[in-house]
């Protein structure tokens, strides 16, 4: 209530809200058995439609007095800073200090066996770092919001992991679906398989040629199954259908991904993410500034690799009214240069 009121909201809300949060009890049903009731001294019920609201509001000081850089998710907190001296790493335990003691005064501790460190960099000398008194473990892939990344940031081990997953998916189709004919099994398709190759994927995208062909078999595969196009060409059976390569339908995410950026009016993503260039081209007006890129993190990292595609579209796609608008001017511009991606 204290977070509440410094935020402005006082009076009967504001009584409201405490008065809501006084005496509440839960208790957890499982087919008609229930547990014993019990007192929810959080201040934040579960399963109501404010307890979001307030737990975002309880941790918004979270990062208060932290110099390095915080990123927040629901109850999934991330720390981040750049390391390469002594003074460095003695800064960033700093801000690990004062996380455990902001856990402490709001009697929300952190699960210390769940946190860890990931170090990135060829060059990373791997301090150890400490939360609470306890060291943390060290880690080389984690999963993040569903995709997976490692200490490399190489997009493979992802790739590995949704290809799996997809092809996993296949296989029920192919033993559980009698009737594979081409309507039905572009719906499941669509529906089943393709949002596994689809999420996240400006996050992830493969670079290597091994790891976008091991990416494309599962697409290869898929509609090979379908009836009448067992013997067709892969490029055939993807006309016929009348759907793209994942590869073009990757670009395509990076692009829609470019313009929500650039025409962000709610401060969602970072300032200058992505620059504009001074120099306006010819035929595109909202050119991106290319940074200059060493190692293969920085050069096919989203930032990077977005640059020259992005560059390569002419006014009549960047300059869209809205996203839809764009989405449909980009797929004209990719049906006039198919081939060339």
């Amino acid at each position: 209530m204290l977070k509440i009121r410094k935020l402005g909201i006082v009076g009967n809300i504001a009584d409201w809200i405490r008065n809501w949060q006084d005496g509440r009890s839960q208790r957890v049903g499982i087919n008609g058995t229930y547990s014993e009731w019990e007192k929810v001294t959080s201040g934040v019920p579960q399963g109501s439609i404010l307890g979001p609201l307030l737990f975002t509001i309880f941790i918004n000081d979270f990062e208060e007095g932290v110099n390095n850089e915080v990123l927040k998710f629901a109850d999934d907190s991330k720390l981040w800073g750049r390391v390469e001296t002594d003074e460095e790493r003695t800064g960033l335990q700093k801000d690990l200090d004062r996380l455990g003691d902001w856990s402490v005064r709001n009697k929300m501790p952190f699960n210390v066996s769940k946190c860890k460190v990931m170090h990135i960099g060829k060059k990373n000398m791997k301090y150890k770092y400490k939360i609470m008194n306890q060291e943390l473990l060290e880690t080389t892939e984690e999963k993040d919001l569903g995709v997976f990344f490692t200490d490399t940031y190489k997009s493979s081990t992802n790739c590995n992991k949704v290809s799996k997953k997809a092809n996993k998916t296949i296989g029920l189709i192919r033993r559980y679906i009698t009737n594979k004919g081409a309507e039905g099994m572009l719906i499941l398709y669509k529906t089943l398989i393709r949002p596994v190759l689809d999420y996240c994927v400006p996050v992830w995208r493969p670079y290597r040629k091994k790891d976008m062909l091991k990416v494309e078999k599962v697409q290869k595969r898929f509609t090979k199954m379908i009836e009448g196009y067992e013997t067709k060409s892969y490029e055939q059976r993807l006309i016929d259908l009348r759907i793209t390569t994942l590869e073009e339908r990757f670009y395509r995410a990076d692009m829609i991904q470019v313009f929500k950026i650039l025409n962000d009016n709610r401060n969602i993503f970072p300032i200058n993410f992505l620059e504009l260039s001074n120099r306006a081209g010819r035929k595109n007006s909202l050119k991106l500034f290319k940074r200059r890129s060493n190692g293969d993190i920085s050069k096919y990292c989203f930032a990077s690799r977005v640059v020259d595609l992005w560059n390569d579209l002419p006014d009549a796609v960047v300059l869209s009214a809205d996203v839809n608008v764009f989405k449909d001017n980009l797929d004209k511009f990719m049906r006039e240069s198919r081939g060339q991606l």
